[in-house]
């Protein structure tokens, strides 16, 4: 009596992702960090470039490819990185599963931190190049033309 109290109850014929999801059932859901401070965030960042490129942002939520997929498609590696670390390797940071919505934001956060970026580098260009012109200018009122004279004729 007290053995099986203490031993967890295997399920008949439970999947990996099955047993993921019923022993995760009662975890809060994690949203990404706003920079990557732990390994975990840095895991969870890296894992997210290398899974965005599949799937799209816009379309129908059902649809192919979109972001329940990928909120499945994520929990299904959060559940192998479980697997893989309860199997003896130490080497797997363990990343928290997320939902569709929390994907999307961050997808959503990457994309604005990118345009700003983008135009932070725009503003910054421009002003090199009004640096630049400046300079030019200021170098070509500054120099004095030299004097030419009509060429001599040899005969």
């Amino acid at each position: 009596m007290a053995v099986e109290k203490i031993l967890p109850t295997i399920e008949a014929n439970e999947t990996t992702m099955k047993a993921f999801e019923r022993l995760t059932n009662q975890q809060a859901w994690h949203p990404f960090a706003d920079t990557a401070i732990t390994a975990i965030d840095h895991e969870e960042f890296s894992q997210f470039d290398a899974m965005e490129d599949k799937y799209k942002q816009n379309g129908r939520p059902g649809a192919c490819n979109q972001y329940h997929y990928f909120a499945n498609a994520w929990n299904l590696e959060v559940a192998d990185q479980c697997k893989r670390y309860i199997d003896g390797d130490d080497s797997v940071v363990l990343i928290r599963r997320k939902c569709a919505t929390q994907l999307q934001k961050h997808y959503d956060t990457l994309q604005q931190k990118k345009r700003l970026a983008l135009q932070s580098d725009l503003a910054r260009d421009q002003e090199l190049w009004q640096q630049m012109r400046a300079t030019l200018t200021d170098t070509h009122q500054g120099v004095e033309m030299p004097l030419i004279t009509a060429p001599e004729v040899f005969q």
